[in-house]
C-alpha cells in the first residue's frame, strides 16, 4: 500500500522542478551581476564617456532588478507548493 497520494507524488514533483528552475535564475543573477553586467556597465561607460554615467547604471541595475524579482518570485511559488505539500500530506495522514 502507497502511503502517499497521487497529489503529494505531484506535488513533490513540481517542488522538484520549481528548485531546479530556481538554482537556474539564481545562477543568472550571481553571473549578471558579479562579471556579465559589470562587462555591460563599463561598455556602456566608454562608449558614452562621462555623459553617460546614468545609461550605464540603469544598463546594470535594471536588469539585476529584473532578475532578483524573477528570483523571488520562483521563491515565493516553492514556497506556496510547500504549503500545499504539507496540506496534502496532512490530509493523507488524517484520512
Amino acid at each position: 500500500m502507497v502511503s502517499e497520494s497521487a497529489r503529494t507524488l505531484e506535488l513533490l514533483r513540481q517542488r522538484d522542478r520549481q528548485k531546479r528552475t530556481m538554482q537556474v535564475w539564481l545562477g543568472v543573477l550571481v553571473v549578471w551581476g558579479v562579471v556579465l553586467g559589470w562587462l555591460a556597465f563599463l561598455a556602456v561607460r566608454s562608449l558614452t564617456g562621462d555623459s553617460g554615467p546614468l545609461a550605464a547604471w540603469l544598463m546594470y541595475l535594471v536588469p539585476l532588478v529584473v532578475i532578483g524579482a524573477l528570483v523571488l518570485l520562483q521563491s515565493k511559488r516553492l514556497r506556496d507548493i510547500d504549503g500545499e505539500l504539507l496540506a496534502a500530506a496532512e490530509a493523507d495522514r488524517r484520512g
